[in-house]
């Protein structure tokens, strides 16, 4: 499975809630990556897909340390990433509105698991 080119969606900047529909290895520039691809589930935007790059290896204070704990992956004593494991997991996101060269699109700033969903519920469901 390959996961294609980068959606250029435009969102709010805030929380969404989403499913992880697609997660593979990826090559990058700079290293061993994880390419994961999201389906956000509600609001104006449902359906919707946003996909994040981020290194392979994880840990407690990086992007893809957070995607990890936020699927409920366990970081202790993990010596490389199961993407398939992510398939299907459920995640707020937090989104970033930037411009580009080819216009504005948004970014996945941040990934928190759905537990952590409480005080931001009325930001995420005014979408």
């Amino acid at each position: 499975m390959k996961i294609g080119v980068k959606p250029q969606i435009q969102l709010e900047n805030g929380y969404y809630y989403a499913e992880i529909i697609e997660a593979e290895p990826y090559k990058g520039n700079w290293g061993p990556c994880i390419a994961v691809m999201f389906q956000l589930l509600a609001g104006k935007q449902a359906g919707a897909k946003l996909k994040l790059v981020t290194t392979a290896m994880a840990t407690g204070r990086n992007k893809t340390g957070r995607l990890l704990m936020a699927a409920g992956i366990s970081l202790v004593n993990m010596d490389h990433i199961d993407s398939t494991q992510l398939l299907g997991k459920r995640v707020i996101l937090r989104t970033q509105l930037k411009e580009g060269s080819s216009g504005f699109y948004s970014i996945v700033e941040n990934i928190l698991p759905l537990d952590q969903s409480e005080g931001k519920a009325e930001m995420i469901t005014r979408l």
